[in-house]
Parts: structure tokens; C-alpha cells; sequence
């Protein structure tokens, strides 16, 4: 009996910015969910992501960043040999992660469980990005990212 052929494993930061390049840039929840937090934190403050950025899409964001991740890049590393899932789960900028869990089509419960803990723990960019992956941790991303691959 044949045995079926596994899917290849999304184990570097090189083969994570592949599997995302193949994603879709249009992402209306990640938009809502960035309205909603610069709303919130215009009223009460909070950390927010810089004014002026380089990129247009959080789509544009990821494969910038992870372009630039097998050297120094633009935040001076020290080491570059990282794993698909230390550069998920060292993320600071939550938008990243919601707008990644939106495209492997987290289911929409999950997504927005996510988006709430984020932004019901605003005080500075990693806390929101830690609540999102306790709800969505980085084995849950990658299995929705092989499934959006095949």
C-alpha cells in the first residue's frame, strides 16, 4: 500500500516567507482590527505601531521582514539561524500575527477570540502580541499555513 506523500514542514524563516508570499494580501479583518486599536488607544493611549511605515499591507510587512531575516536586518540580530516558529513566537507587532492568522484561515471564532485578548491587553505591542498567541499558538498557525499550501 502506498504511504501519502507528507506535506514539506514550514521549519525556516526562508520557507515561512514562501508559504506567505502565495497568500492573499487582502485582509479586511486585520484592517477592522487596526481601526479598532488606533481608536481605542486615541482615547487612552497606548503603544501603537509608527505613523509612517514602509510597507502598505501587513502582507508587505511579513515578506519585508522576512526578507531581511537571514542577516542582521534592520534590527542589528546577532543571530539569524532562527526557526519559522521563533520568528512567530518573537513577533512584536500583533497586527503581523492577526493578519498571518487570518490568511491560513484560522477559523473566525479563534481569530476573534485573538483579536479581543489583544486588544483587552494593550498596554505596550508584545503584550498584544502574547495574548494572540496564547489563543493561536504557532503549531495552530502552522498547520492552517500547510493546509492554505496544498
Amino acid at each position: 500500500m502506498k504511504q501519502p506523500r507528507s506535506r514539506p514542514l514550514i521549519l525556516t524563516p526562508q520557507q515561512l516567507r514562501s508559504v506567505i508570499r502565495q497568500l492573499s494580501p487582502v485582509s479586511p479583518k486585520t484592517d477592522h482590527f487596526s481601526a479598532r486599536w488606533r481608536r481605542l488607544d486615541a482615547k487612552d493611549g497606548g503603544q501603537q505601531e509608527q505613523k509612517k511605515v514602509w510597507y502598505r499591507t501587513q502582507h508587505e510587512h511579513w515578506l519585508g521582514w522576512l526578507r531581511a531575516y537571514s542577516g542582521p536586518g534592520a534590527y542589528q540580530r546577532k543571530d539569524w539561524s532562527r526557526s519559522a516558529e521563533f520568528v512567530y513566537n518573537h513577533i512584536v507587532n500583533p497586527q503581523m500575527l492577526v493578519y498571518l492568522a487570518e490568511a491560513a484561515k484560522i477559523p473566525r471564532a479563534k481569530l476573534t477570540q485573538a483579536m479581543s485578548e489583544a486588544l483587552a491587553n494593550r498596554s505596550t505591542m508584545s503584550s498584544m502580541s502574547s495574548a494572540i498567541r496564547r489563543v493561536i499558538p504557532w503549531p495552530v498557525v502552522h498547520a492552517a499555513l500547510l493546509r492554505e499550501k496544498a
